[in-house]
C-alpha cells in the first residue's frame, strides 16, 4: 500500500495555478480551492494528480458552470480514490504491478 505524502504535490499546485492562466479558474476560485488542498494531501501523488486532471476535464467552458468548485474537487477526489485503488489492486496480481506496488 502506498503511503500518503501528507502534502500536496508541487505539480498539482502548478497545474491549478496554470488553470487560472488558461481560463479554467478565476483567481478567486483558485484561492477558494486552497482550503480543499488539505484533503488532497491525505492521498498519494498519483491520486492527487488524477484528481486535478478529472477536476479540470470538463474544460474551461463547462467548468465555469460548476458553481461550487470545492465540492467538485472533493467529488473528483472520491472518484479517483475509488478507481485508483481498484486499478492498483488489479495491477498487484501481475509481476509489474507487484513491483509498482513496492515502490
Amino acid at each position: 500500500e502506498e503511503t500518503a505524502p501528507k502534502r500536496v504535490s508541487v505539480a498539482v499546485v502548478k497545474r491549478l495555478d496554470r488553470a487560472v492562466h488558461t481560463g479554467h479558474l478565476t483567481e478567486t476560485e483558485r484561492h477558494e480551492l486552497d482550503g480543499r488542498l488539505e484533503d488532497l494531501a491525505e492521498h498519494s501523488f498519483i491520486v492527487q494528480t488524477a484528481t486535478v486532471e478529472k477536476f479540470l476535464a470538463p474544460g474551461a467552458g463547462d467548468l465555469r458552470w460548476i458553481a461550487d468548485k470545492g465540492k467538485w474537487l472533493l467529488r473528483c477526489l472520491r472518484f479517483c480514490v475509488r478507481t485508483t485503488s481498484v486499478a492498483l489492486a488489479d495491477n498487484e496480481s501481475s509481476p509489474t504491478g507487484a513491483l509498482l506496488a513496492a515502490l
